[in-house]
């Protein structure tokens, strides 16, 4: 059983970098559904960058994340991230 959130927070899911902090805050999000079902959130903009898919070569998907992350991004206190971020 998962949680039923389906995606990736970065386009490159097996490096470890800042890309998550920087697409959180780079783009707007907006809560949509995932094939599943459960609630997640995906940027507004349709040209925004994109995961590669974990099983089909050449097919990709929007960047996710969950409501916690986005709460990270609105919290005035969590909100000092993104200057963290940018030291980085």
């Amino acid at each position: 059983m998962t949680n039923g959130i389906e995606g990736s927070w970065t386009p490159d899911p097996t490096k470890w970098d800042k890309s998550y902090l920087e697409n959180l805050f780079k783009f707007e999000w907006e809560q949509t559904r995932s094939p599943a079902g459960a609630l997640q959130w995906t940027p507004v903009d349709k040209s925004a960058t994109r995961t590669p898919d974990a099983h089909v070569s050449g097919k990709t998907h929007p960047l996710t994340m969950m409501t916690s992350d986005i709460a990270l991004k609105i919290d005035p206190v969590y909100r000092n991230l993104r200057a963290v971020s940018r030291r980085l």
